[in-house]
């Protein structure tokens, strides 16, 4: 039901494919649908949420759910929807254009 729910609503793929490197190790290429950067991030044990189309692929222990965005998104033109990302692992995770890192100080939000 996860799957159903993760490609109607969230307007992602109903299948999540599964790689496994044999004994001797192994190389995969992955690419977004859109040009554009991409992205690795770990996550531990936390929850980030993101938006539909960014996800590209991630390590077992992450979890990979739909959620109500709500207004705010719908008007920052996100969607209603977004994926809840979970777990504890590798995300990768693309943009339709750059992706520029901005670190905040404490306080800053």
């Amino acid at each position: 039901m996860a799957s159903l729910k993760r490609s109607v609503v969230g307007r992602e793929s109903f299948f999540i494919n599964t790689f496994r490197a044999p004994s001797g190790g192994g190389e995969i290429t992955l690419a977004p649908t859109l040009p554009g950067d991409m992205v690795v991030r770990e996550l531990r044990g936390e929850i980030l949420l993101v938006q539909s189309g960014s996800y590209v692929a991630s390590s077992e222990g992450i979890n990979v759910d739909t959620t109500w965005g709500g207004p705010r998104t719908f008007f920052a033109r996100e969607g209603l929807i977004l994926l809840r990302v979970s777990g504890t692992g590798k995300l990768l995770l693309s943009s339709c254009g750059a992706i520029h890192d901005v670190d905040l100080a404490p306080g800053e939000s």
